[in-house]
């Protein structure tokens, strides 16, 4: 898979895709518009969507290049100031051996942060091909399957469990993240920061990915609060964006995903790793249902199904314990017949 993830990652993303826009389309179906009619209104959406998103983008992007020099010379300023600091405290900076600061280096890592992102916007562009010819396909899939595997077969009731979960869990991990990006837009505009509703937009997507995109994503920000205002104010941003997303990961995520998807914290963490090597950035965003994915499956057979029980977040009732628990009641009912 790895060696074929330029390819695998394509399509594994496109029918993810499909999969979330399909109840929208289902709506607009029963709203009496033909099939072709209903995959209209929903392509038309989603790119005037990826359109106004990349126009946003590269208007940031010009002003932040506009404002470059500025930073640059604050940053210079910085540089000077620590090492005037390192002075004071009886430490020489030569001595120290530290690594001579480049003025344009944090701007460079920002720039290239939302020029990858950009990449990523145009690629979603030529998925969404991917995705029209997947949802064309999508009313015939599920009666081919049933046609082929029967009804009541585990792996076609997984599957369709599958695409229930994951709808869900996308929907509601946007919902919360949606919250988090409008809370630290809110909170970066207060403090003053450069360019707010941009990480704003980044927090909102790299939210997605498991545990460490938003660390990547608050990277920025606390980037050009350092820039523009100092240490403290950079502290007080990594204080202040990290209580909005623990209020959203520990306080509204619960609430939102009470039924949960019966994945151990273990797993979750993990399994980013994996299918990031596999898929790449497609593989850490996807990382989750992925997994679920490999669950779901391993639970539709009894002979890796103990794989599915170490992969969940409960301790369920064993065979083995039950089994344990009658020969003990057998036994106990033998004795006092003797």
């Amino acid at each position: 898979m790895r060696l074929a993830s330029g390819l695998l990652s394509t399509i594994i993303f496109s029918v993810f895709v499909a999969i979330l826009c399909l109840p929208i389309m289902r709506w607009l179906q029963r709203k009496r518009l033909p099939t072709w009619a209903a995959l209209l209104v929903l392509i038309m959406g989603v790119l005037a969507s990826g359109v106004a998103l990349i126009l946003f983008i590269l208007f940031s992007l010009g002003h932040l290049s506009d404002n470059l020099p500025a930073y640059q010379t604050q940053l210079t300023a910085l540089g000077a100031q620590l090492q005037g600091w390192l002075v004071r405290t009886g430490i020489e900076p030569s001595s120290a051996k530290l690594p001579a600061i480049a003025p344009g280096t944090i701007i460079n890592t920002i720039a290239n942060l939302l020029g990858q992102t950009l990449n990523g916007l145009i690629l979603g562009l030529l998925i969404l091909i991917g995705v029209v010819f997947t949802m064309l396909e999508s009313d015939h899939f599920g009666l081919k399957l049933r046609a082929g595997l029967g009804a009541s077969h585990p792996v076609v009731l997984q599957l369709a469990r599958f695409s229930t979960q994951v709808q869900q869990f996308f929907y509601l991990r946007t919902i919360n993240n949606l919250i988090v990006a409008v809370g630290s837009a809110i909170f970066l505009l207060v403090m003053g920061i450069d360019f707010a509703l941009v990480w704003a937009v980044l927090i909102f997507f790299l939210s997605y990915v498991p545990n460490i995109g938003i660390i990547i994503a608050c990277l920025p920000a606390v980037a050009l609060a350092l820039i523009q205002y100092g240490v403290g104010t950079a502290l007080l941003v990594v204080v202040g964006l990290t209580a909005i997303n623990y209020i959203g990961d520990y306080a509204l995520t619960p609430r939102l995903m009470s039924q949960g998807l019966g994945l151990s914290q273990f797993t979750v963490f993990f399994s980013f790793f994996v299918w990031a090597y596999i898929f790449g950035a497609v593989g850490g965003l996807l990382s989750v249902p992925l997994t679920l994915l490999v669950k779901l499956l391993l639970e539709a057979s009894d002979s890796t199904r103990w794989l599915a029980v170490l992969m969940d977040d409960q301790v369920p009732a064993t065979p083995a314990a039950a089994h344990a628990e009658g020969a003990i009641t057998t036994h106990s009912d033998a004795s006092r017949r003797v």
